[in-house]
Parts: structure tokens; C-alpha cells; sequence
């Protein structure tokens, strides 16, 4: 929990960082109620308050934040459930469990924005209108077997088509 001045506070895992608004500072004991964190939960959880903002651009806007496109696919890869994210310079997966709290909302109203980070790394601005309302950082799950296995999906997912009749109309190699 990130507590700044002026009632600023923020909840957040290490992975994905939320704004909490219209309530008094948060403790402990109030997160467990808020979020009906029974005693043996509670027990599993490392509670730590911080003073200030979090270490990343926590506003509204960014100057430097670019579009990104969320696709409709997720992708189940060890013990997540991650979601493939198309930004300028390629493509990001956040596990799609950060993405929760906005499940009642209109999807296209949702807009999706990239940051820069500490050390160069990106991370994922949730906005509804001009508000953010989330901060994802991208799960790691792009190396070779990763790729190869997309490759090999795309792949067979192609012979199931042509098999079907149906044929891929743009870009027909890989």
C-alpha cells in the first residue's frame, strides 16, 4: 500500500497497482475487511505501507504513453492466464487476473496505454476516458519455447483450416 498526501493511496502486488479513492487511509485490519481477507489468508499475506507514490508514473497522462490494443485471445501458460497486448514496438502479455476488477465495464471504453518504467521496462495504463484506473506490469513469458509453441499452434491451427475449406486471406506465411 502506496499512502502520499492528500489521501493519495494505491494497492498493489508488486505486479499491478490500483488507486484507491473516496476512502480514509487504509490499515491493515481495514484492507482484510474491504477485501474479505479471512484470518487464514491474512496469515498468507505480507501487508507493507509505504510512504509516497508508487515507483512509477501513477498519473492520468503521460506525455510519453502510446496506444496499445488488447487482443480477444488469452493463452494459458504455466499458472497464468495471460493476455496478448500489441504496443509500437511489438507485443506484451499481462496475466489477464489484473484485468478483473474492470469485467463490468464496457471493454470499448477501456483504453489501454503503454509507460516506461524503472530501467526501461514497460508496463500497461488501464483508462476508462481520461481516468486511469490501473497499472499492470507485463508478465515474462516471451523466450524461444514460447514462441515456438505460438509457431506450432499457428501452424496446425492453418492445416485445421485448409482441412475446414477455409483459407487465411492475408499474410499466408509465417
Amino acid at each position: 500500500m502506496y499512502q502520499a498526501e492528500y489521501d493519495e493511496q494505491w494497492l498493489s502486488d508488486g505486479s499491478a497497482c490500483y488507486p484507491i479513492t473516496g476512502l480514509p487511509m487504509l490499515t491493515e485490519d481495514s484492507i482484510c475487511k474491504l477485501y474479505d481477507i479471512n484470518d487464514t489468508q491474512r496469515n498468507k499475506c505480507c501487508f507493507e505501507f509505504f510512504v509516497g507514490t508508487p515507483p512509477i508514473l501513477v498519473s492520468d497522462s503521460d506525455p510519453n504513453e502510446s496506444d496499445a490494443e488488447m487482443w480477444d485471445i488469452t493463452i494459458a501458460i504455466k499458472d497464468k492466464i495471460v493476455i496478448p497486448i500489441s504496443t509500437e514496438e511489438g507485443i506484451l502479455f499481462v496475466d489477464i487476473k489484473y484485468l478483473a476488477p474492470f469485467t463490468d465495464m464496457p471493454n470499448g471504453d477501456m483504453r489501454l496505454t503503454i509507460r516506461d518504467g524503472i530501467n526501461g521496462k514497460k508496463y500497461v495504463c488501464v483508462k476508462f476516458g481520461l481516468i486511469a484506473y490501473a497499472f499492470i506490469a507485463p508478465v515474462d513469458v516471451i523466450n524461444d519455447e514460447f514462441v515456438n509453441k505460438i509457431e506450432k499452434l499457428y501452424s496446425q491451427s492453418r492445416v485445421a483450416l485448409n482441412a475446414l475449406g477455409g483459407s487465411i486471406k492475408y499474410n499466408e506465411t509465417v
